[in-house]
C-alpha cells in the first residue's frame, strides 16, 4: 500500500480528504491523480456563487410561509394526508402567504447582482 499525499480545497467532508487515502492493491496506483484530474474537469461553479439574499423587503412574507409550511410539513412528508387534496391546498396558502413575492424579490435582488460581477 502506498499513500498518496495531495492538498485541495474539498477536504471539509466528514470523511476527510480522500485524496490522502490509501490506494489499495489492486487499485490503480495513480488513482488518487485519475480523481483529482477528473474532478478538476468536470468542477463547475455555480453563477450565483457569493450572492446572499436580503430578506429585509420581504420579512413579512417569509414569516407568514414559515407558519405555512409549519402547518403542512408533517403531514405532507409522513404520507398522513391525500397528497392530492392537500398539496393543492398547501400551494393556495403559500401564495396566499406571499411566496411569489419572496420570489420575485430574491429574482430581484439576484438579477442586480449578477450585473455588477
Amino acid at each position: 500500500m502506498i499513500k498518496i499525499i495531495y492538498q485541495n480545497d474539498f477536504d471539509g467532508s466528514v470523511y476527510g480528504n480522500r485524496l490522502c487515502a490509501y490506494t489499495w492493491v489492486p487499485g490503480d496506483i495513480n488513482h488518487n491523480q485519475i480523481v483529482k484530474k477528473f474532478t478538476d474537469e468536470i468542477s463547475l461553479t455555480s453563477p450565483a456563487w457569493g450572492y446572499v439574499f436580503d430578506s429585509e423587503n420581504v420579512s413579512i412574507q417569509i414569516a407568514q410561509v414559515d407558519q405555512v409550511v409549519e402547518k403542512y410539513i408533517g403531514i405532507i412528508e409522513t404520507g398522513s394526508v391525500d397528497p392530492n387534496i392537500e398539496v393543492p391546498l398547501f400551494l393556495s396558502e403559500l401564495k396566499a402567504a406571499g411566496i411569489d413575492q419572496i420570489v420575485e424579490e430574491n429574482q430581484r435582488q439576484y438579477d442586480t447582482w449578477r450585473k455588477k460581477q
